[in-house]
């Protein structure tokens, strides 16, 4: 038996139905393709994102581990249906535990058009729509978390986004305050684009990685292959004065610039796939 099950923030955990058939198509869920997480990465239609050692992350649900039986949970009353923050469907003998994130707007109450002989307008009160896909999968037997895309899923585990998340006003304004670098004009740390946060969040860990040679050996080469950052060479610092110059900054840290074999032209990874030694 498959269980459908509705979690509400701050209340608890309900069921919304069981049924023998699976509730998200099996046949669907195919995991063949699949890399590790990493930022930059952009997926191919039929590819996962893979996280292993699930259960060793601190945003792992306790109820994974867990043997569920329907009849543990109350059922979900009808006046909680728009205060669902995601439902998890139970299939494959309790192997395979399937999430979709629910949103205010996910309670669809809309005309529809049914089509027939006789067209008629019908309008639907309280209808979720279930996607043929769901937005994570969680494998039991492998311990492994299959996701497409991470924002989505921040709310199902709260803490994921450590993968991949916004450098805080302090980070910020520490990285902008480096000798490398300095904000000109109206880019202040409160000016940055979400996008350029988390990619300053991930650059500022790498420097500090880096021995200062590491370092300069990075900045020459942003420098030496993108002519667009505003570049003092006296004071040897990049002047940025906008959120683009900045993106072309960072991506340069991420080492995203390259040029072709054959006719040495200069091109930038817009997605970055890291392949196995």
């Amino acid at each position: 038996m498959n269980t459908l099950l509705a979690f509400i923030s701050g209340d608890a955990t309900y069921k919304v139905l069981s049924k023998q058939n699976d509730i998200y198509d099996s046949r669907l869920l195919n995991f063949d393709h699949n890399c590790e997480f990493a930022e930059g990465t952009d997926l191919d239609d039929d590819e996962w994102f893979k996280l292993e050692d699930f259960d060793s992350k601190t945003y792992f649900l306790p109820i994974l581990g867990e043997n569920i039986v329907a009849a543990q949970f109350n059922q979900l009353p009808e006046a909680k249906y728009a205060d669902i923050t995601y439902l998890m469907a139970v299939q494959d003998n309790g192997n395979t535990f399937c999430f979709q994130r629910l949103t205010s707007q996910s309670v669809l109450k809309k005309e529809i058009l049914k089509i027939s002989q006789t067209p008629v307008l019908r309008r639907l009160e309280k209808t979720i729509l279930m996607e043929d896909l769901p937005h994570a999968v969680y494998k039991k037997d492998e311990n492994c978390l299959y996701f497409k895309r991470l924002s989505t899923i921040t709310s199902v585990f709260p803490g994921i986004d450590e993968l991949y998340r916004e450098a805080t006003e302090q980070e910020t304004t520490a990285f902008m305050s480096e000798p490398f670098m300095e904000a000109v004009g109206q880019i202040a740390p409160d000016k940055i684009s979400s996008a350029n946060r988390k990619r300053l969040h991930a650059a500022a860990a790498k420097m500090a990685g880096l021995t200062q040679k590491q370092q300069n050996t990075i900045l020459n080469y942003i420098h030496r292959y993108n002519k667009d950052i505003p570049y003092d060479a006296a004071t040897k610092k990049f002047c940025i004065t906008n959120n683009t110059e900045l993106q072309f900054f960072l991506w340069g840290i991420e080492e995203r610039y390259f040029s072709t074999i054959t006719k040495r032209e200069k091109r930038v990874a817009r997605s970055i796939l890291r392949l196995k030694k």
